[in-house]
C-alpha cells in the first residue's frame, strides 16, 4: 500500500531524536498539521482543511491564523454561519482587524456565489 504521508515516518524519527532536546514533538506535529491544512485549503480540499484547522485550533488556541483559515474554508464551502463563528472568536480575543478581514472575505465569497 502506498504511503500517503511519506514524511510522517521521518517526523516520528525526528521526534524521537528531538526528545533528547528542548524541541517538543507536539510543536513539530503542529507545524506538520498546519502545512497539510494549508495545502488542503490551497487545493480546494475544504473538508480536509476544516478537519485539520479545527484540530489546530484545539492544539494552539492562541494561533489566530488558524481561526482565519478555518473561516475561509467554511466560507468557500458556503457554510457562512460556521465561518461567522470564526469572526466572533477572533473578536473575542481582540483580533478585530483579522475579524474584519475575515468578515470581508466571507462577504466576497457570498457575492461570488450568486
Amino acid at each position: 500500500m502506498e504511503n500517503r504521508h511519506p514524511f510522517k515516518s521521518s517526523i516520528i524519527i525526528l521526534c524521537f531524536l528531538l526528545s533528547l532536546s528542548s524541541v517538543s514533538c507536539a510543536k513539530i506535529n503542529s507545524v506538520w498539521l498546519s502545512a497539510t491544512a494549508g495545502s488542503a485549503l490551497d487545493k480546494g480540499q475544504y473538508d480536509k482543511a476544516i478537519t485539520k484547522y479545527e484540530k489546530l485550533t484545539e492544539l494552539n488556541p492562541d494561533e489566530y491564523s488558524n481561526y482565519w483559515n478555518l473561516g475561509v474554508a467554511y466560507a468557500r464551502q458556503h457554510k457562512y454561519s460556521e465561518a461567522q463563528k470564526q469572526v466572533v472568536k477572533l473578536q473575542k480575543v481582540g483580533k478585530d482587524d483579522l475579524a474584519n478581514e475575515l468578515k470581508n472575505a466571507i462577504t466576497d465569497q457570498k457575492s461570488q456565489s450568486k
